[in-house]
């Protein structure tokens, strides 16, 4: 077995703002109500940035927990009571081209 190949999910948060840990603790729920011990081992998300400022960030995430992180992110529709929506705005394959979007964002 080799190194697991990563994807880097590009996010934006909308609705409500959130800080890195906030938006960390709403994945993890996320994902363990959505496909528990087993998808979050399979996807091993790790949240590598978040701009509090625009509201986006980069999650890393193994390639077969593409699927599995996308999902439970358009599932997660509240936090605190308050209502909010993370929608994925692009996969790429590369760190660099993750950052190169997420600085491009508005």
């Amino acid at each position: 077995m080799g190194r697991p190949r990563r994807r880097y999910l590009i996010f934006k948060v909308s609705g409500y703002s959130l800080n890195a840990k906030d938006v960390s603790n709403l994945l993890l729920t996320s994902l363990l109500r959505c496909y528990g011990i087993k998808g979050f081992t399979e996807a091993l998300p790790h949240l590598v940035k978040f701009d509090e400022a625009k509201q986006a960030g980069i999650l890393m995430c193994t390639h077969k927990g593409v699927v599995l992180i996308r999902s439970s992110l358009a599932l997660a529709s509240s936090f605190k009571g308050k209502r909010i929506r993370l929608e994925t705005v692009k996969v790429t394959g590369t760190l660099r081209k993750a950052l190169r979007i997420l600085s491009s964002l508005q």
